[in-house]
């Protein structure tokens, strides 16, 4: 199904409450080898609509976002009615764990009131990052990720939802894909809820260096105080 750009519809449903799609978090052993996102990494991201009779759309199409923590990024009439999409990413690191947030939001709401698809009301929002519809981009890691765990909410006009987004880890852990979405009980119509933004959040193990790198790293302590030494002897 090729998702095309969401029209303008009908009249508001109300008495709503959503749902999120079910999703689990994937898990995985450590091995003591994880680090953080590759710098200024190339993601693909997106978000469409899906209506009770299984059509899709465009929210927000394709996007290719560069990852740099504490950064926003925005991309001018992309979102339905000539919003501004922003792409927020960061980077969280622990005394045991990073964390990476990604934020994709408009000011107002995803789905202006009365946005349809043939016709339909949009039942489903899905987010994508580096699958499906969104293109093949994956969140690259400088090396392979450990104890992956995954959370999210949706801002909307009653305050934040909490998701779990499902996240798929390449052959090497070292990139990633994941997707998260919500669903509206009774098939009803989301653009009543005011849904502004996602943000998905993947929290893994810090680096723990092997001992030959402990190893390595005093050698080259040693060796750098020894130079230290003789220069100061020099003088």
């Amino acid at each position: 199904m090729n998702p095309s750009r969401l029209a303008a519809g009908a009249a508001l449903g109300l008495g709503l409450a959503l749902v999120p799609s079910p999703a689990s978090a994937d898990h995985f052993q450590s091995s003591g080898a994880p680090d953080l996102v590759v710098p200024l990494d190339a993601f693909n991201i997106a978000i469409t609509g899906i209506s009770a009779s299984n059509a899709s759309g465009f929210v927000v199409a394709p996007l290719t976002v560069t990852f740099s923590p504490g950064q926003s990024q925005s991309f001018v009439g992309v979102g339905i009615g000539g919003q501004t999409v922003t792409v927020t990413t960061n980077e969280t690191i622990g005394a045991t764990t990073t964390t990476d947030t990604i934020t994709i939001g408009v000011p107002q709401n995803l789905l202006p009131p009365g946005t349809t698809i043939g016709g339909a009301a949009v039942t489903t929002l899905q987010l994508d990052l580096g699958r499906g519809n969104a293109g093949t981009n994956l969140l690259d890691f400088a090396l392979p990720i450990t104890n992956l765990l995954t959370s999210g909410t949706i801002l909307y006009n009653l305050g934040n939802f909490s998701v779990t987004p499902v996240a798929e880890l390449n052959g090497t852990n070292t990139a990633l894909s994941a997707m998260t979405g919500i669903t509206s009980l009774g098939n009803g119509d989301l653009s009543n809820f005011g849904i502004r933004s996602f943000t998905l959040n993947f929290t893994y193990s810090n680096v723990v260096p092997e001992p030959a790198t402990w190893a390595f790293l005093a050698t080259s302590v040693a060796v750098g105080l020894a130079a230290t030494l003789r220069r100061r002897r020099a003088f």
